[in-house]
């Protein structure tokens, strides 16, 4: 079994200026860590996934859309392709970080 950490633990913006404590993370014996995605671009979590990948952490990524007017489910059309713009955007994010999985609620 692996064990990753949660990186909401310190951080909802994990960057560069995390690099100790990600190599802290991975000396005390973590495989992995949870990044969260909620701002930035595709090569912002690129350039992190090439950090995370020298550091020898697996990652997977965790996003959430609890705003309304990204309602999925929403009557109105624009409603929902605001969510599903935001969704396209966080796989892409996820995709550059190199994440294995994306969830979240």
């Amino acid at each position: 079994m692996k064990i990753g950490m949660c990186m909401f633990l310190w951080t909802t913006a994990v960057s560069k200026k995390h690099e100790k404590l990600l190599r802290d993370i991975k000396a005390t014996g973590f495989d992995g860590i949870e990044i969260p995605i909620f701002a930035g671009t595709p090569d912002d979590y690129r350039k992190l996934g090439e950090l995370l990948d020298r550091i020898g952490l697996e990652r997977t990524a965790v996003s959430a859309m609890g705003d309304p007017a990204m309602n999925l489910i929403s009557a109105d059309a624009a409603t929902r392709k605001a969510g599903v713009d935001y969704m396209k955007w966080a796989i892409d994010c996820a995709n550059a970080l190199g994440a294995s999985a994306l969830s979240g609620p």
